[in-house]
């Protein structure tokens, strides 16, 4: 067989201020709604009492965060999957206490994490600099109330400077997820184009059930929801690519009431780095890559008959090098091999906002094609 150079392309490219989080969000935070003066927003921007009506009820079920909470510890078990059918295991920890407080830990694999908040403010201690993408999406999946939230607030306060985005309600009946024979409602929101995610509440208890982003078909399923208190919390979350393949499943393995919690708990250790959180930017000039390394087609891959895609996440850096790659599919870790290294040499020149010159982190998923010849 005759060996051919294999070919690199960039499928997807999705500008977040990191820390990200894996709540739909625009790629580059612009609003990318019609103007508020096209009909198509007139259109979208009324209000659906009923769509409101099912987040309000799954925030008020599942909100363990609210006010007047109880101060908890909740800890869940974690498996991140790559796709080469490796895994990564670990927990999760979250202590949190009323008045913004919370002490997030994380132990998966190598990665070693600690964050305190208080309020506003954020302290972060961490054995690495970038987060991989799948534990990113892992630790905020139990934040989905935070989320939901934010995809309410446009529906019942007035819009900020430059918003348009409402909800819009799509009834449907499909397959039950937990329970035979139940049924879900599902609402969607939508932003320009392809952007927007879709919610499914449970048609008998109001929980939330599934999460779908439009724009990736990334999937989120709740699952066995325990109480707490006077509220409820799943216990279990799945995270699925659009292939429907799993990428992280969480297990919450307790969830408990704290009493008087001392403020040591919340106290940043010495050498936690307090992080900023990086301002919003109306305009970003998105990342644009300058060199290139080709990757090499291995020997063994081609004597094999081994050929296909291998699909990379990777976090460009404010240094504009590519870092925490994450193979997301492969079709044999000597494909894949080889698309990480030769990625891992690529250079970009980051994203900056335009206003300011400022410097961002962005998510980008890189494929690899590797065809063989006749």
């Amino acid at each position: 067989m005759k060996r051919l150079r294999a070919l690199a392309l960039v499928i997807l490219s999705v500008a977040l201020c990191l820390p990200a989080r894996a709540a739909e969000k625009h790629p580059d935070g612009v609003n990318l709604s019609p103007s508020p003066h096209s009909s198509s927003a007139k259109k979208r921007n009324r209000q659906n009492p009923a769509a409101v009506a099912l987040f309000k009820k799954a925030i008020q079920l599942s909100d363990i965060q609210s006010k007047n909470s109880t101060p908890f510890r909740l800890q869940a078990s974690a498996r991140i999957f790559n796709g080469q059918g490796q895994e990564l295991d670990g927990l999760l920890v979250e202590f949190w206490a009323p008045g913004g407080k919370s002490r997030k830990e994380t132990l998966l694999g190598g990665y070693v994490r600690a964050t305190i908040s208080l309020g506003k403010n954020r302290w972060q201690d961490s054995n690495f600099k970038y987060t991989p993408y799948p534990i990113r999406v892992a630790w905020s999946t139990l934040d989905f109330v935070d989320d939901l939230q934010e995809i309410l607030r446009p529906a019942v306060e007035p819009p900020r400077p430059g918003e348009t985005r409402r909800l819009f309600k799509k009834e449907m009946f499909g397959k039950p997820k937990f329970e035979k024979g139940e049924a879900a409602q599902c609402v969607e929101t939508r932003g320009g184009g392809n952007t927007g995610t879709r919610y499914c509440f449970d048609r008998i208890t109001g929980h939330l059930a599934e999460m779908t982003f439009l724009y990736n078909g990334m999937h989120f399923e709740f699952g066995g929801y325990q109480s707490f208190g006077d509220k409820s919390f799943p216990r279990v979350i799945r995270v699925l690519y659009h292939d429907q393949t799993e990428m992280a499943v969480l297990q919450i393995t307790g969830l408990r009431a704290m009493e008087n919690p001392h403020s040591s708990m919340f106290t940043p250790a010495p050498g936690m780095k307090e992080v900023s959180i990086a301002p919003g930017c109306k305009r970003i000039t998105p990342a644009k890559r300058g060199r290139e390394v080709q990757p090499v087609y291995p020997a063994a891959a081609e004597d094999k008959g081994i050929s296909g895609r291998v699909i990379l996440h990777t976090v460009i850096g404010e240094d504009g090098i590519p870092h925490a790659l994450w193979v997301v599919r492969s079709p044999s870790p000597l494909l894949s091999d080889s698309a990480i290294e030769a990625v891992r040499q690529w250079r970009y020149t980051p994203p900056t906002c335009s206003a300011t010159g400022a410097k961002f982190p962005v998510d980008t998923f890189i494929t690899v094609v590797f065809n063989l010849g006749g």
